[in-house]
């Protein structure tokens, strides 16, 4: 009789184990799912966009900044290192008015 209600409880465990496992599958799949929905959403893609523009317009401050030395270089009789920190100093000045705005 032992011996009958081993195979039973052995029996019922696999057969309980079983439909967990295919539920515990499942919802991961389905969280997987909503995760990766959730990463591809509108704001991220907005904050995206908006690094995008700020990358840009620092690379603007760069070129200025690169225009300016070269300006001050064939203008006066500055060094090209004074020059450098001339525009170093501008351009920071430039960086600090734009993240005061953001």
């Amino acid at each position: 009789m032992s011996n009958f209600k081993n195979i039973i409880s052995r029996n019922l465990l696999f057969k309980l184990l079983i439909p967990f496992l295919i539920i515990l599958i499942i919802s991961t799949l389905v969280g997987v799912f909503f995760v990766v929905k959730y990463l591809n959403s509108t704001p991220i893609n907005q904050e995206e966009a908006r690094l995008r523009s700020m990358a840009l317009q620092f690379q603007a401050v760069w070129d200025n900044m690169e225009d300016s030395q070269s300006h001050i270089i064939r203008q006066s009789k500055i060094s090209a290192y004074n020059a450098g920190n001339i525009v170093m100093y501008d351009a920071l000045e430039t960086v600090d008015k734009f993240s005061e705005k953001m």
